[in-house]
């Protein structure tokens, strides 16, 4: 993980603007930057012995001295029918969690760097930012306009190299760090729009990309799916954290299921049941992952029939010959054990779980190898 204690010394206000789109005078703009400033510096190491004190998880690790202060960067845009704000970029000691939650509901993405010098599939969340932004406000005439892909996508890079090179700049890589990568950068994105002022607040977040978890892999279900899972609201960020709270730290992932008995993704991944040498998937009542995409398209290229519907059901999980999990960090991951608790308890024994375990020339770990090749050439340069 990257970043020093006092390293950042001054609120570094990094201000790049889309050319011939500046604005640097208009007064509300410069009230809310402010506003904004002022609330990321009162939280972040930027003035040595000032930050404030916090009750949630990631105080209590500093406190331990495992995570530095002031280890994350955020950056803010503004934009507006004709015209686009300066982008400031500061230092943050928040993770992308408590980013996510302290702002205002809105639409979010969570996307990655690929060797750190690109970025894993970009249109594909530019995409992602442009629907759920228009299926949580569907009457904004005005922010149709400022969410057009092709548009959003010379925003978004534009503020998402910012920064990076602030981050970058900021953060030298810590030693004994190893649950994450010195390289790779994780980037989370939300949009607010704010219907009073016409305005589209545009919030980055930067942050060294936690390691690829290594087996055993283990997963608990619990919990009933999403009421909307097409749209990637930070709302289900807050909505989640009651699973999140029975989730056992060996853990890696929860998995939604329904009345019926069906599991339609994770709390935070797609997923995946091999059976009977094809790939079973929901393909309804899910978040579409952008590695999910790369999975459906490795099964097609290699002839590997997908079943989307009916999806992956747990009466019938004694005949699985494996599992998987994916997601922005995880990639595509096989699942070693699965374990179903009652709904509000720990896992105790006697209650039903599965273990699985995997030969290289499994159909489930040539599916891990299939997509790991296309990572690189779904990426494109920073």
């Amino acid at each position: 993980m990257r970043g020093v204690r006092g390293q950042c010394t001054a609120p570094k206000a990094v201000s790049q603007g889309l050319e011939g789109s500046v604005v640097n005078e208009r007064a509300i703009w410069t009230l809310v930057t402010f506003s904004w400033l002022v609330a990321v510096l009162r939280t972040a190491s930027v003035f040595p012995g000032r930050a404030q004190p916090r009750s949630d998880s990631s105080s209590g690790l500093r406190a331990r001295g495992r995570l530095p202060m002031a280890a994350y960067t955020e950056a803010r845009v503004l934009i507006r029918a004709s015209c686009t704000s300066t982008i400031f970029a500061v230092c943050s000691h928040e993770d992308s969690k408590t980013f996510l939650e302290r702002h205002s509901r809105g639409a979010y993405t969570t996307a990655r760097t690929v060797r750190g010098s690109k970025i894993f599939v970009l249109d594909a969340h530019v995409k992602r930012l442009s629907e759920t932004a228009m299926l949580m406000w569907p009457d904004q005439a005005l922010l149709a306009d400022i969410v057009e892909p092709s548009r959003l996508r010379a925003v978004v890079m534009k503020a998402l190299r910012v920064a990076i090179e602030h981050h970058r700049s900021s953060h030298k890589p810590l030693g004994g760090q190893a649950s994450i990568s010195q390289e790779e950068l994780k980037l989370t994105i939300l949009f607010v729009w704010h219907t009073e002022d016409s305005m589209l607040e545009c919030l980055y977040h930067v942050s060294q990309l936690p390691l690829r978890p290594s087996p055993p892999i283990k997963v608990e279900v619990r919990g009933a799916p999403r009421s909307n899972a097409k749209a990637k609201d930070s709302g289900w960020v807050r909505e989640r954290k009651r699973l999140e709270y029975l989730k056992p730290v060996d853990t890696n992932e929860i998995l939604l299921r329904d009345v019926d008995g069906a599991l339609l993704e994770g709390t935070q991944t797609n997923f995946y049941v091999v059976m009977e040498g094809k790939l079973w998937t929901a393909g309804e009542g899910v978040l579409e992952g952008t590695v999910r995409k790369l999975v459906l398209e490795a099964c097609a290229a290699h002839h590997i029939p997908v079943i989307l519907h009916p999806p992956p059901n747990l009466k019938d999980l004694q005949r699985w010959e494996g599992a998987l999990l994916s997601s922005t960090s995880r990639l595509l991951l096989p699942i070693d054990w699965i374990g179903i608790p009652q709904e509000t308890k720990s896992f105790q024994e006697g209650d039903v779980c599965r273990a699985f375990k995997y030969e290289n020339d499994c159909l489930t770990s040539r599916l891990v190898e299939w997509v790991d090749d296309n990572i690189l050439q779904s990426s494109v340069d920073i």
